[in-house]
């Protein structure tokens, strides 16, 4: 706190009239109100930012958990989407084991005609010889 009376007291010891003590003092007090911090004002500061702390730690915490979230029901999306694509996976592949064993039915079935007309051509040739 600044002692304005004593701020003037010692102004008027060392010459200064009366009027101008006041007035240094008065300039003073009005700087010191204008531009200088009181306690109270340190104090009201310091809560302000132990506030703003305590909200922005809360609103840290508030959003990792929405991001803890968001980032669980991902999981659970792309473990589906795995799932579902297996599941097409696996149906694709009986579809092609199915239709290769069709067309190793065919080939044997053609290879069977092919066998059989080479026998019969063989057989001709042998009753020709």
């Amino acid at each position: 706190m600044f002692n304005t009376l004593k701020y003037a007291t010692m102004m008027e010891e060392v010459g200064f009239s009366r009027a101008e003590a006041e007035t240094s003092v008065k300039i003073w007090v009005e700087i010191m109100e204008d531009n200088l911090a009181s306690k109270q004002d340190i104090q009201e500061l310091k809560q302000d930012m132990l506030d703003l702390a305590a909200a922005t730690k809360q609103d840290l915490k508030d959003h990792a958990a929405t991001t803890k979230q968001d980032i669980s029901d991902l999981r659970t999306e792309l473990q589906q989407e795995i799932h579902d694509l297996a599941t097409v996976m696996n149906e694709n592949f009986l579809k092609l084991g199915k239709e290769i064993q069709a067309c190793e039915l065919r080939l044997t079935v053609r290879m069977s005609a092919v066998a059989v007309a080479i026998i019969g051509i063989l057989t001709a040739i042998q009753k020709l010889v």
